[in-house]
């Protein structure tokens, strides 16, 4: 429970395969695994920290990336966020540090569809009445 919003703060898992189609004698098999954790600490500002490792693409290093990311996201709305982030290296073979912004747009699929429901509803009354 966070001290200052009063909400639960958000774990998250993610490991995923990409098959790497190229034409750089790169690896084609890569993985990556992360862990995450979202903290909200105000109503619309919300902390988030990642720390991940990712299949090296070089073939000719047996070393994988390591990094960690930590940032902030502004929810603007429901369904518009801004974030800013740092993510850094934790070893050679990654970046030393990378600085990240986004603009997330979501669609609520959920209001669509109670809407179409609801002017479903409508059309129906309006048929049989």
């Amino acid at each position: 429970m966070n001290r200052f919003s009063g909400k639960p703060a958000c774990f998250y898992m993610n490991a995923g395969c990409i098959q790497n189609e190229n034409k750089n004698d790169e690896r084609k098999e890569l993985w990556l695994a992360s862990l995450a954790e979202e903290d909200p600490v105000m109503e619309k500002l919300t902390l988030v920290a990642n720390v991940g490792v990712d299949r090296n693409a070089d073939t000719a290093s047996q070393t994988n990336l390591a990094l960690i990311l930590g940032g902030v996201v502004y929810s603007l709305s429901d369904a518009v966020d801004i974030d800013f982030g740092v993510k850094g290296g934790l070893n050679d073979v990654a970046a030393d540090y990378s600085l990240l912004a986004g603009l997330t747009v979501s669609i609520l699929i959920d209001r669509h569809i109670e809407y179409a429901k609801t002017k479903i509803r409508k059309t129906k009354r309006e048929l049989f009445f």
